[in-house]
């Protein structure tokens, strides 16, 4: 046993990284350990040497025998090329997605990898997943890789329990990625409010197969991911509609890691707050994350935007519906980056105000590829009539733009958007429903969406400063908000319904007595998840992507600066609101 317990290393060949997005698999056989790897005799350090060239088409994953998976390195290094003697250690001082190309030296890995050292049976079969991303572009090789254990193992988060409903995944040694969906095992624990939950309870929040994939554009460049989940049947081969905790019954859900957003409440409150004001916001709840037997930590569990009873509620748009009042809803759209899910789109007639690319409307539902022709030119041309009429100054109730959009779900757009000052708004993962005419039929701003990087949480943009309009204040220097919200914005029967609605919510949902309490409550609700998580994530006190100064120490002290932030930001606001309230 005591020649067992030497520091051991164990090496395997390599061979070529296909570039067709599909993972190149490399395997080293680990024999004459101990029967069980911990915190005391484990996993030290990994190291691989590989040529390609663009490191950032390249993730590298470690597969441990029992299936225990560990994201070592993801597409680091920009153009650059090679990983050339490169370990990953958990004592390293700097992340892999800190260093600089050809990677030499140790490096933290993207995710710990103590989970690992779990007390499974090291002897058996370990696997390197080498992934290049981008299919038909660059090719490379893995030159060789080594595997080391010994009495410096890396160390597991000690979570076992929680008051926050605790998800459970395992993904039976196959790494999540950005696409296709990974099928992998999903039970959830969740004894009630107040009540701990433990990893070891019985699931009775949900317990089978769903489909994961990676989600989000900039969310990805840092360690702790988000996902899209979608829920199964039994067999785990099709989608079926399945109730996740109390939220309403469907199966298409996503898990939001917050990872920017230190007080790990953001998208909590905006999402709480926006679902007070308005018909609809997306269900949320806080949980804890354990993937693999790792502890990845707190994040938020909820629904994406979707047409449905229970979601967007407006009528069904089957592909026969295309003439008469069918024809007219439902729809929804948006405004977001080119990349992504149900990206096809039309252009608008007119450039942002300081733009010279036209802004580009985004089919959400129907998606681009199921919406027919008839319809796509009916959605079209109500945008495109709604923006001449905004901007030839027409106010008319029948010829204006007040005859095409719904103008209090406007005005709460505006106001959860300025609120925050969300860097995003306006402009990216921005969203519009347009239902049947004999229902209304007109354009509704909403619902909201990705609000991590609102309330104080950007460093450009003046995204950090609790005054001015951040309509005026970005639209300054962005070549994207859509023409129609600077038009709007200084347009007195908006600026009139602006200032009614902020004096109405300013005596119920936006009250600094019931902010401070959603805070205080959310804040006690992750009680001492936050502690793991940030054990996970040791991110206190240093900059993280793209948070404004000052870097808080610890979470007392970034929750006193939350409040501060909703207190500054609304007393400049209750001196700035335009209009008068009639």
């Amino acid at each position: 046993m005591c020649s067992a317990l030497q520091a051991q290393k164990f090496s395997g060949t390599g061979g070529k990284i296909t570039d067709d997005a599909i993972p190149s698999i490399f395997s080293i056989k680990v024999a004459g350990l101990p029967s069980k790897i911990d915190r005391s005799f484990g996993l030290e350090k990994v190291c691989v040497n590989i040529k390609h060239t663009w490191d950032n088409d390249l993730s590298i994953y470690l597969v441990a025998p029992d299936g225990s998976v560990v994201d070592l390195a993801r597409r680091n290094g920009g153009g650059h090329d090679d990983y050339t003697n490169t370990c990953f250690s958990n004592d390293a001082e700097t992340s892999i997605n800190a260093g600089d190309p050809p990677f030499t030296g140790s490096f933290l890995p993207e995710v710990p990898m103590g989970g690992i050292n779990n007390g499974q049976n090291p002897n058996g079969v370990w696997k390197l997943y080498v992934v290049d991303t981008y299919p038909r572009e660059e090719s490379g090789s893995l030159i060789s890789w080594s595997i080391s254990f010994g009495k410096d193992p890396a160390q597991p988060t000690e979570f076992a329990s929680s008051t926050l409903p605790i998800v459970v995944m395992q993904s039976a040694g196959v790494p999540v990625l950005d696409e296709p969906k990974t099928k992998v095992h999903m039970h959830i624990i969740d004894n009630g409010p107040g009540k701990k939950n433990s990893t070891n309870d019985k699931a009775n929040g949900y317990n089978g197969f769903v489909g994961i994939e990676l989600r989000g554009r900039s969310s990805q460049r840092h360690p702790k991911l988000s996902f899209a989940i979608e829920t199964l049947d039994s067999a785990g081969q099709k989608s079926k509609a399945a109730k996740l905790l109390d939220l309403p019954k469907d199966a298409d859900y996503v898990l939001i890691a917050n990872h920017s957003d230190k007080s790990l409440l953001r998208n909590y409150l905006a999402y709480t707050l926006y679902g007070e004001m308005a018909a609809y916001a997306p269900h949320m709840r806080l949980v804890d994350v354990v993937m693999d037997g790792q502890y990845r930590g707190v994040y938020l569990l909820g629904e994406k935007v979707k047409r449905g009873k229970d979601r967007v509620n407006i009528s069904k748009l089957d592909a026969d519906d295309n003439a008469g009042d069918s024809l007219t809803g439902g729809y929804i759209f948006k405004t977001d980056w080119a990349q992504g899910a149900n990206n096809g789109g039309w252009f608008s007639k007119y450039y942002p105000i300081r733009g010279k690319e036209l802004q580009e409307f985004r089919f959400h539902y129907p998606e681009a590829d199921d919406i027919t022709d008839a319809q796509k030119s009916y959605l079209q041309q109500y945008v495109d009539s709604f923006e001449v009429a905004i901007d030839s100054g027409f106010t008319d109730t029948k010829t204006g733009y007040a005859h095409f959009i719904d103008i209090g779900s406007f005005v709460d757009m505006m106001i959860m958007v300025e609120l925050g000052k969300n860097v995003d708004g306006y402009w990216l993962s921005s969203f519009y429903y347009k239902d049947r005419l004999s229902k209304g039929g007109k354009i509704h701003a909403g619902p909201i969406w990705d609000y991590d990087l609102a309330f104080g949480n950007f460093e450009y943009y003046q995204g950090y400063a609790p005054n001015g309009w951040h309509w005026e204040t970005y639209g300054k220097t962005s070549t994207h908000i859509p023409r129609f919200w600077h038009f709007l914005a200084q347009d007195k029967q908006f600026q009139d319904s602006l200032q009614c609605r902020w004096a109405e919510l300013r005596k119920s949902v936006l009250s600094l007595k019931h902010i401070d309490a959603l805070i205080d409550a959310a804040a006690a609700k992750i009680g001492d998840s936050q502690k793991y998580n940030f054990e996970v994530w040791p991110i206190w006190g240093i900059y993280t992507w793209p948070n404004a100064k000052p870097y808080e120490e610890n979470y007392e002290s970034e929750i006193a600066r939350l409040k501060d932030w909703f207190l500054m930001r609304i007393t400049w606001m209750d001196a700035h609101m335009p209009g008068a309230c009639k």
